[in-house]
């Protein structure tokens, strides 16, 4: 993790992931918190090398992991994508893979790192969707909203809602393959 001026000047490594088989490697974007920290996710490493949750201080002190992925039943693995944090101050994300299908969750994490529960597991029924490659956002409603990169009955992939607390989960479209249509979203929505 590195931070630079807007003018280029000031460059600084504010962390290095090591290679120990604790530590994760390969992060992905960062997300400033409301509380000014950052927090990341790492796609592979950590114990169970399927990635992890970290967090940091913008001046680079205080990095600690907040969650190893494959540390609790039927967990999410290989986060590739930023976290979300929801008006509740919990912080939403997805993962590729893992879950009840190995096809990708949806999770809520405190930001202290003791509150974690997964909120949706792809693939199941036959049709849903598959291997969310983009965060999920929160809408004006409070609903989280998403897309997976595989799934649907077109294995295209979907546009999925899904409440905060887990409930209330639908897909809104599936991509379709006929040439007209897009397919394989890979990221993340906005509200306009």
């Amino acid at each position: 993790v590195f931070k630079v001026n807007t003018d280029g000047s000031g460059y600084a490594t504010l962390h290095a992931f090591a290679t120990n088989g604790v530590d994760g490697q390969s992060p992905g974007a960062l997300t400033q918190a409301s509380d000014g920290a950052l927090y990341g996710m790492t796609a592979i490493g950590g114990a169970n090398r399927a990635g992890t949750v970290h967090t940091l201080n913008v001046d680079g002190s205080g990095y600690r992991l907040l969650h190893v992925f494959g540390s609790v039943a039927r967990d999410g693995g290989t986060p590739e994508v930023a976290l979300t944090e929801g008006s509740d101050g919990g912080l939403y994300g997805t993962t590729f893979f893992g879950g009840s299908n190995d096809l990708g969750t949806v999770f809520r994490l405190s930001k202290d790192g003791n509150s974690y529960g997964l909120l949706c597991h792809f693939g199941r029924p036959a049709g849903d969707g598959a291997n969310p490659a983009a965060a999920v956002v929160q809408g004006a409603d409070g609903a989280l909203y998403g897309t997976t990169f595989f799934g649907g009955t077109n294995d295209a992939g979907t546009l999925f809602k899904l409440n905060t607390n887990g409930g209330g989960y639908s897909l809104l479209r599936m991509f379709t393959t006929n040439g007209l249509d897009g397919r394989n979203p890979d990221a993340a929505l906005m509200q306009a």
